[in-house]
Order: structure tokens, then sequence, then C-alpha cells
């Protein structure tokens, strides 16, 4: 089977029938806890025909106010915790030490996306006294491949919908603000700054050249990744080398060029899905609940 995909890839075709640079059609649902101040589910090939029911990935960001450390009095913080179902380890050797080392992989990953691209400043509500700490807490129901490209588009799309309760400073008997009071009003919710959080893009050598969103048998034939950080903007925020990696620079900028285009495209379904749905990310809104809607696209 590995030589099969190996040819596939060097004469273009993968083993699903899709073009190297093809991702499977992902689905993307928003507001699916009530509880959370933000939520959302991706999922990456569901539905194909002789799939294994596409990889799913749950999201859900909660928050409460902490203590500024002195080191940082004006910045609030994030914390970001991520969980392999044990049925995606069923098989495997080890699968206890396997699940930790994944999760932890993931994890550091996506708070390194997080902490370097959300402005922790917005998220303080009163100088060495009181801000937001954000807590992202992601769940990977199942894994058919590319599951860090999963789990840092949906971490992406629940912090665009996610909704803070409006902090109203005190002001004490001595005329300074240290206390605050909860403003309610949905109509006041306040949205998260997160417009320039980026998403992966996974590119994988197999067959001596490179695919993306590669399914679980692709994966294990892979030699090499190349994980690339891109935002809305365009903007590339990082980049992830595992494996062997040595590449001419003209290829290596190809392969950035390629995760970009890829990165742009999901990001516009996001938005013509949207505007087709009436989804209003922007400003105020209600809360907890974050907007609700189903989008599918990439099919």
């Amino acid at each position: 089977e590995k030589v099969f995909l190996n040819l596939g890839v060097r004469q273009g075709v993968r083993n699903d029938g899709r073009d190297c640079f093809d991702f499977r059609p992902v689905t993307l649902e928003t507001g699916v806890l009530p509880q959370a101040y933000g939520s959302a589910k991706v999922s990456i090939g569901k539905g194909i025909i002789g799939g294994s029911g596409g990889t799913d990935v749950l999201v859900s960001i909660k928050a409460e106010v902490m203590v500024p450390t002195p080191q940082r009095p004006e910045e609030g913080g994030v914390e970001v915790s991520v969980e392999c179902a044990a049925s995606n380890f069923v098989g495997c050797r080890n699968r206890r030490d396997l699940r930790e080392e994944v999760n932890a992989e993931l994890t550091s990953t996506i708070y390194s996306l997080l902490s370097n691209t959300i402005p922790l400043r917005t998220l303080c509500v009163m100088p060495a006294r009181f801000a937001w700490r954000l807590f992202v807490d992601v769940m990977v129901l199942q894994n058919e491949g590319n599951i860090a490209d999963a789990v840092s588009f949906a971490v992406w799309a629940a912090l665009q919908t996610t909704r803070l309760p409006r902090l109203v400073g005190v002001e004490a008997q001595a005329g300074h603000q240290d206390d605050f009071t909860l403003d309610s009003s949905p109509e006041n919710a306040v949205l998260v700054d997160a417009q320039k959080v980026p998403i992966l893009i996974t590119l994988v050598g197999v067959g001596g050249g490179f695919i993306l969103d590669p399914n679980r048998e692709e994966e294990a034939c892979g030699s090499c990744r190349l994980a690339v950080a891109v935002n809305a903007c365009g903007q590339y925020c990082g980049a992830k080398q595992m494996g062997s990696l040595e590449l001419e620079p003209l290829r290596i900028r190809g392969l950035f060029s390629c995760a970009k285009a890829a990165a742009l495209s999901l990001f516009g379904g996001f938005e013509e899905a949207k505007a087709r749905f009436g989804i209003d990310t922007q400003g105020k809104g209600d809360f907890p609940d974050a907007p609700q809607g189903t989008f599918g696209f990439l099919a």
C-alpha cells in the first residue's frame, strides 16, 4: 500500500482521487456549546465515500478574572489544553504514552500560536488588579489525519465568536478604582481581539513530493512535515519542521506560498459562509452563546 501511495503522489493522484494540494471537504460549526463564551466544531473529510468518518475537533473557550502577574501587570493570560480521545489510539503500541505525547505537542503548538498573536493587553480590565484569563479547551473526537490543522482551524473559529461580558470599574472612597461590576447586558459583550490568530497548514513529504491535508494512511508514509502558520491577512506567523527536510531555498519558498494559498482559501470559505448565513462576528453580541451556524466548503 505504501508503494501504491508513493507512486500515486509522484503522478499527482492520491488514493482518494484528490490532487496533491487539495483539501477534503471541511465543515465548520460555531456556537455548539451554549455554556461557553465561544465554541466551534470542525470536521475534515466527513462523508467521503470509502472514508472512515473524517477528523472531528471540538473547541470550547471559557474565561475567568485573574490577578495579573507583577512582571506583566497590564496583561491577561491564555491557557490551552488539547486532549485526544483514547479511541484514536486503539491498536497502537504504548498508546497511553503516545496519547500523552500527542496531547503535549498539540497543546504546546496551539499555545505558541495564541500567546504570540492575541494582544494580551486587550484582556486587561484594571492594571495590576484584574484581567481576563482565557481557557481554550480542545477535544479531538476522531482522527483520520491532519489533526494539527483541524485543531488550529477550530480554535481560530471559536475565538472569532468569543465574547466576554463587559466589566465596569468601581471607584473606592480614595477616588481610584479597586473593584469592578459585571455588565450582564448581552448587547455590551466585548469581542475578543483575535484578528491576527493564524491557522496551521501542514505539508507532508510523500513519494518525493508534498501533499496537503493528509489522511492517516498518507501520514504513515510521510518522511517529513512542514507546518506553516498563516493568518487571515496573509502574514506568516511561524513554521515548524518535523523529520528530515533538506530542500533548496526556491523549493521551500514554493511550499510556503502553497501553504499561504491554502490558508487564504480556508479563510475565504469561512467569510463567504458567514455572509451567506448572516453570521456576525464583528462588534457586540450575545454571551455566553456564540453566534450559531454550520458551514461547509472546499467540498
